[in-house]
């Protein structure tokens, strides 16, 4: 994990926000990601691509049930999260892939510009 640094730049399309008492309190440990944990949506049950919903992607990653022997059988007891759910993601064989989601932080950007909000970034990667 690297260290990220944030720049708001305010302008006429994007005029500085209003104070937004409510913000802080909403972004408390609450993830913004959606389908961060790949338990939203359709899963690869055999050998077929299954893009996760939610996410804007290039390639073909796709979102894998464990004990999918078609893809590893990675397991419920494969190194990773104690609390990990029914799926993951793969990236699969293509030259390129990513995915990606845009997330509003516009209620939030008083916070943010102020300094008051922190946020933690994590994943279990292999490969």
């Amino acid at each position: 994990i690297t260290n990220s640094s944030i720049v708001i730049h305010y302008t006429d399309l994007y005029p500085a926000p209003i104070a937004s008492p409510n913000a802080a309190a909403q972004l408390n440990n609450i993830n913004l990601l959606m389908n961060g944990d790949g338990e939203t949506g359709l899963r690869a049950l055999s050998t077929n691509v299954t893009h996760p919903s939610i996410w804007s992607y290039v390639g073909t990653i796709t979102q894998i049930a464990y004990n999918n022997p078609a893809y590893g059988a990675l397991t419920p007891a494969t190194p990773g999260p104690s609390d990990r759910g029914y799926c993951y993601f793969c990236g699969m064989s293509s030259t390129i892939t990513t995915m990606s989601q845009s997330i509003d932080l516009f209620s939030y950007a008083t916070d943010i510009a102020s300094g008051n909000v922190s946020f933690n970034l994590s994943a279990w990667l292999g490969g």
